[in-house]
């Protein structure tokens, strides 16, 4: 039995994670830049260890790729680091020290390039299929996983695995999961936000409550306390702690302030972390969110999500997964893992997105939120999202798009095609500054983000 260890690169809308800090990651751009900030999503223990490569080291794939004597019976069933769970043919991808992992076959992956045939060495398609999984060493090798549907009351993976809506990030596949990630036990595994602060260092938070981290270094927290865990599927439920008038959309400063289906995209403000050019280790560290041989990416520090955003993840599996589901008020945004509920919005008229003044007088300001036609733009023949939607602003950087692409910020500014005959970009969506809107002289210019010359949002930012 070989045995491999697993580092994921799980973005998405958490910083989310199961059972732990995420941020909201879009999963195609280009980039491994982590666009977000601080929000919790339950699934039950994202327990990763990172370089446990352990006795005998790491194992390679086989040199022909193949897995013909793999038993598909193995596929998906729990392994530990010494246990022998998955015969000699398959492979123990271990998860994380104390809960072990998940039985897998290597495999060879189907091309893409030879549409007409299956090149899928798994057993047993399309229940298993092959994936690219990347490892600790930072190696990528491909793996036999069970594809899986995401629904409150039901577990298609073996326990104590369950099937998560942002596997998807391992996929690559917008609306399909695996059972690659540990299930929640209990409530207190699928954690909610409450808006207090607290120091990871200190024992600050009230009792029955935990301090979770902001960042991957630091001790800067906030308290959480438990949700609701669905034992049955090892999922996330919605509790009945928040605010049921809340929309998509709303500003919140904690999940309390959101519906018990949803979650709250915390403001953030990235101007904390290091600066662009700063030595660095991960591009959670850096306050542009990319980190490229031990630096930071260039680009500007903002702050994120101002005023908090109510959204719903897991929108991608709606149909299995009913309480991830978007409202009529607001689209499925899938260029994050999972997908997110985003508030729709009229690209003509982008003070449709948030032009609002909150509570105790505080204002959104000029780039925190966009309308953007995403609706314009397919990914494996499906479009990112049904209508144009309020997003992020300092999510979509100049050169989010990648240097050898043929779309860009105007692309995201346009009418439906479909609709409209033509791709317009009505509200000049553009290469601009943040600060005073003004265009930059590169449509990639890394410091400049895809805005509009709208009014909404006309209050100038620092950050």
């Amino acid at each position: 039995m070989r045995r491999l260890a697993l580092v994921f690169a799980f973005a998405g809308a958490a910083t989310l994670g199961a059972c732990g800090k995420s941020s909201t990651t879009p999963a195609d751009g280009g980039s491994q830049k982590e666009g977000g900030g601080p929000t919790l999503d339950g699934g039950g223990g994202e327990s990763v260890i990172p370089g446990d490569s352990g006795p005998g080291g790491e194992a390679g794939p086989k040199a022909d790729g193949g897995t013909a004597t793999c038993d598909p019976a193995v596929i998906g069933k729990k392994c530990t680091e010494k246990g022998q769970e998955c015969g000699q043919n398959a492979t123990c991808l271990l998860l994380s020290q104390t809960q072990g992992g998940i039985c897998t076959c290597e495999c060879k992956p189907d091309n893409p390039a030879t549409p007409l045939a299956n090149e899928d060495s798994c057993p047993d398609r399309p229940k298993n299929a092959c994936y690219g999984i990347e490892l600790t060493s930072g190696k990528t090798i491909s793996l036999c996983l069970k594809n899986c549907a995401p629904q409150l009351g039901k577990n298609e993976c073996q326990s104590p695995f369950a099937c998560h809506p942002r596997s998807s990030s391992i996929t690559r596949v917008t609306d399909q999961a695996v059972c690659l990630r540990f299930g929640c036990t209990k409530d207190d595994e699928c954690p909610i936000t409450n808006g207090k602060t607290c120091d990871t260092s200190k024992k600050d938070c009230a009792t029955g409550e935990t301090c979770e981290p902001l960042t991957d270094t630091g001790t800067a927290g906030v308290c959480t306390e438990p949700g609701k865990c669905d034992t049955a599927s090892g999922l996330c439920a919605p509790h009945s702690k928040g605010n049921a008038a809340a929309k998509i959309g709303s500003p919140c400063g904690s999940d309390k302030d959101c519906a018990g289906n949803m979650r709250c995209e915390m403001e953030y403000d990235r101007t904390k972390l290091l600066k662009a050019g700063a030595a660095c280790k991960t591009a959670g560290e850096c306050c542009t969110g990319g980190c490229t041989g031990g630096k930071c990416d260039p680009g500007v520090c903002t702050v994120h999500a101002r005023n908090g955003y109510c959204n719903i993840s897991g929108c991608a599996f709606g149909s299995t997964l009913k309480e991830a589901a978007c409202p009529a008020d607001a689209a499925c945004h899938t260029l994050f893992y999972g997908g997110i509920c985003m508030k729709k919005c009229d690209l003509t008229k982008a003070d449709t997105c948030r032009k609002e003044v909150l509570t105790g007088g505080k204002v959104d300001k000029y780039g925190d939120y966009e309308c953007r036609g995403w609706n314009a733009l397919s990914i494996n023949n499906k479009p990112i999202v049904s209508d144009p939607v309020c997003d992020f602003g300092p999510t979509v950087t100049c050169d989010f798009f990648g240097p050898k692409a043929t779309v860009g910020c105007d692309s995201i500014g346009a009418d439906d095609p479909a609709t409209s005959g033509t791709m317009e970009n009505p509200t000049n969506m553009a290469c601009r500054s943040i600060y005073d809107g003004t265009k930059k002289a590169s449509g990639t210019d890394p410091e400049g983000f895809c805005l509009d010359d709208t009014a909404s949002g006309t209050d100038k930012r620092t950050p």
